[in-house]
């Protein structure tokens, strides 16, 4: 490779690293349909209330 070629390809690598350190882990919970099931019963028969299950399950 010669010098030119080398600069880009190091400028390539840094960029790739940069955005890499960009990525936001996603923070949405995913829910199993049996455990949304669940709350919703736990609401609908009075054991908690929606803020009650918000701080429960998060």
């Amino acid at each position: 490779m010669s010098s030119p070629e080398i600069a880009i390809h190091k400028k390539i690598i840094v960029m790739k690293e940069y955005l890499e350190t960009l990525y936001v882990k996603r923070t949405q919970k995913d829910y199993s349909l049996s455990l949304k099931l669940q709350i919703v019963k736990e609401i609908e028969f009075g054991k908690l209330g929606i803020t009650e299950c918000r701080k429960k399950y998060g």
